[in-house]
C-alpha cells in the first residue's frame, strides 16, 4: 500500500534530476491515460475481487473457520495454472510434473481439510 507512492516518487525524483522538473517534461515522461479503455477491464477486475474477498469473509465466520481458511489459501491454484497453461511461465516437462504433484498434494490437503475440518461429521 506504501511502496507504490514511494517508488513513483523516487522514480519523479530520478527524472526531475536528470532531466530538470518541469511539468511538460513529466508529462512526456508519463505514458497517456487511457481512461475509456482501462476504465471497464479496470472496474470488473475490482468487482471481482471484491466478490472473492466477501466469499473470503463469509468463509471464515466461526463455524466454517478451518475450512474455509484452507479454501480462500487454495486461490493459488487457479492462478498457478494460468501461469503455466496460458502464459507459460513453467517451461519444461520436469517443471510441469512437479508443478503437477504439488497441485495434486494441494488437493488432497484440500479435501482432507473438508472432511475432518467440519464442525459436525456428515455421517
Amino acid at each position: 500500500l506504501v511502496w507504490v507512492p514511494v517508488l513513483f516518487l523516487v522514480l519523479y525524483v530520478k527524472h526531475a534530476v536528470s532531466e530538470g522538473a518541469g511539468r511538460r517534461s513529466m508529462s512526456q515522461w508519463l505514458p497517456a491515460p487511457h481512461v475509456r479503455t482501462c476504465m471497464f477491464p479496470g472496474m470488473l477486475a475490482g468487482v471481482l475481487w471484491n466478490m472473492g474477498n466477501l466469499g473470503a469473509t463469509v468463509a471464515n465466520l466461526p463455524p466454517l473457520g478451518a475450512v474455509g481458511y484452507t479454501l480462500t489459501q487454495a486461490a493459488l491454484l487457479p492462478a498457478c495454472m494460468w501461469g503455466v497453461f496460458y502464459f507459460k511461465e513453467i517451461r519444461g516437462r520436469r517443471n510441469i510434473v512437479m508443478f503437477s504433484v504439488g497441485a495434486v498434494v494441494i488437493l488432497a490437503g484440500l479435501i482432507i481439510t473438508g472432511y475432518f475440518g467440519q464442525t459436525e461429521p456428515n455421517w
